[in-house]
């Protein structure tokens, strides 16, 4: 549909694409990534050809979808996406918290609600798990898992803190603190420690990049320290508000504050141990990651991978760094890092906060989600894609066109007669 849509836009205008170097990047990068995959599994995958093509088309309308958005991005000016982005996060955290106060004030009937409208055969054991909570501990929001509420809520906030730091102040710098702090407490509700753990990460890397960056340092500084302690009253203030009967998940999920990497052990434990052939046919330890198995795949198989799908049982997902290794080994794996690291570079060396925060928070979620895959996520990757050029090729040259047109009719006009 939207690439209808934009057919139909681009000629009724009359515009052809013009050059855009970060969107082209970023299509012969991620073309590099599905080649690798292609080639990973017709040397080892195997599955049948009808499961690998929809695994296939499944990663490439990932990638045509954010090429998209990215598009329709570029024929907007700054202060027009400014406004896009304010309403659509005011609309995302509106529906958002409506969700998570239904979640919380009637657990059964919210439980049928998601039960209708979000669970497949596939996508059941979140819920199943409140439903053996007698509640939802975890809130979920829009989403059928907490991860991705954490993980969206993540890249909300890397958006509206690089803004907070850069912009002059206005009523968007209060309405974007407000939205901080709101994902802050709704971020903790639902126990992601991609969230939880992340937003701390997000303040010390935003904090080294202030002293790197020297520009406005004392401004930024003081900015920041200002929403710093707002953000940890809010944790502290969710923390003692919560029931008595969730003492145990909350002293858990809050001890990872000061035990970061523990956070990793349920996708990382023993992924380093050596794996013996036929891992379908072990029973997986409980100190077990339950990225392991695909880890061990990648290593027998490292410079293309095995393709986008299963070969010997083992689970793929919680991991973009592993799955990516494991669909299509080292090379598809640069091609990823060339993109985003490269675009770090340049972002560093423009200074462009936004850009920084946004790769940032991507890495952050490749690490316990499929974070560059997720349909939530995406739309931040084509903003960061639209930010890659300080000016809208196409919109500049719609201008062009038009500044043409007005030209030539104020001629037509000064060579009338009478006139």
């Amino acid at each position: 549909l939207l690439t209808l849509l934009l057919i139909i836009n681009r000629t009724r205008k009359k515009l052809w694409l013009p050059f855009h170097a970060p969107l082209l990047g970023f299509l012969f990068f991620m073309a590099l990534a599905m080649l690798a995959f292609v080639v990973g599994y017709l040397l080892y995958g195997t599955a049948g050809f009808k499961t690998f093509a929809v695994a296939m088309m499944g990663e490439i309308n990932v990638i045509w979808l954010v090429a998209l958005l990215a598009l329709i991005l570029l024929q907007l000016d700054r202060s027009t996406v400014k406004r896009t982005l304010a309403t659509a996060f005011a609309v995302f955290m509106l529906i958002t918290s409506a969700l998570v106060l239904y979640q919380k004030i009637n657990f059964v009937s919210a439980y049928r609600f998601m039960d209708v409208f979000y669970v497949s055969n596939y996508r059941f054991k979140p819920l199943f798990m409140m439903w053996k909570a007698d509640g939802f501990d975890r809130v979920m929001g829009p989403f059928f898992t907490p991860i991705l509420l954490g993980t969206t809520l993540l890249l909300v906030v890397a958006v509206l803190l690089a803004y907070l730091l850069s912009e002059a102040r206005s009523w968007l710098s209060y309405f974007a603190t407000g939205i901080i702090l709101l994902a802050t407490a709704i971020g903790i509700l639902s126990f992601s420690k991609t969230y939880m753990l992340g937003v701390p990460l997000l303040f010390l890397v935003t904090l080294v990049l202030i002293f790197l960056i020297k520009e406005k340092r004392r401004e930024r500084l003081t900015r920041l320290l200002g929403l710093f302690l707002l953000v940890v009253a809010v944790y502290a203030l969710v923390y003692v508000s919560l029931p008595e009967h969730m003492d145990n998940i909350k002293h858990y999920y809050y001890d990872f504050l000061l035990k970061p990497f523990g956070a990793l052990s349920s996708r990382y434990e023993g992924i380093a141990e050596p794996m013996v052939n036929q891992i379908a046919e072990d029973a997986p330890k409980a100190v077990n990651g339950i990225a392991k198995n695909a880890f061990a795949i990648f290593k027998e198989h490292p410079l293309f991978g095995v393709g986008p799908v299963p070969i010997r049982g083992e689970f793929l997902g919680d991991s973009q760094i592993i799955v990516t290794l494991h669909n299509g080994g080292i090379v598809a794996s640069l091609a990823y890092l060339i993109f985003y690291i490269g675009n770090f570079v340049r972002s560093f060396i423009n200074k462009d906060l936004t850009r920084m925060l946004i790769i940032i928070a991507l890495g952050m979620g490749c690490v316990a989600s499929m974070m560059l895959t997720l349909p939530s996520t995406l739309p931040f990757i084509a903003l960061l894609i639209y930010l890659g050029e300080s000016d809208c090729p196409i919109r500049n040259l719609a201008n062009r066109r038009g500044s043409k047109n007005t030209e030539r009719k104020s001629d037509e006009i000064q060579l009338t007669p009478g006139v």
